[in-house]
């Protein structure tokens, strides 16, 4: 399964991380990307293990979940990575997303359009808007 019309449009603070973690961040999605669920898994673990409070971890997290369609689980590290106190407004605005994906997915319209509503209200004219609103439309 390819994630890539869903990555985030910035890594949220992944720039802050050091080198060689970032280097594991980067081959944690290449590998969900490239359809390698266990393997992104794994590496997302340890890079939690190794930079326990950063947020990147726990969005990978969420979409390796989400890819092995572990809603509850995509939901719990999505939540997580949004109460990471180092979270910035693009990394929440994700952590939403996939929150909402999660819960569109586990027949829950109301909780995604909640979480639609909330992306909107950080970010009107973000980059996600137009297919927000869409979704709010839709569903």
């Amino acid at each position: 399964m390819n994630h890539l019309d869903d990555a985030p449009p910035t890594a949220g603070n992944a720039t802050a991380l050091p080198q060689s973690p970032r280097l594991l961040a980067e081959t944690g999605y290449l590998a969900l990307y490239d359809g390698h669920v266990d393997e992104a898994r794994t590496i997302f673990e340890g890079l939690e293990r190794l930079v326990p409070d950063d947020v990147l971890p726990k969005l990978g997290l969420a979409e390796c979940a989400l890819a092995a369609s572990d809603l509850e689980g995509a939901m719990r590290f999505a939540k997580a990575a949004a109460r990471v106190p180092s979270c910035d407004q693009s990394a929440l605005l994700f952590a939403y997303w996939l929150q909402a994906k999660a819960a569109l997915r586990a027949g829950d319209a109301s909780g995604a359009r909640e979480l639609a509503r909330r992306m909107l209200d950080l970010d009107p004219d973000g980059p996600w808007s137009a297919s927000l609103r869409t979704l709010l439309e839709a569903y």
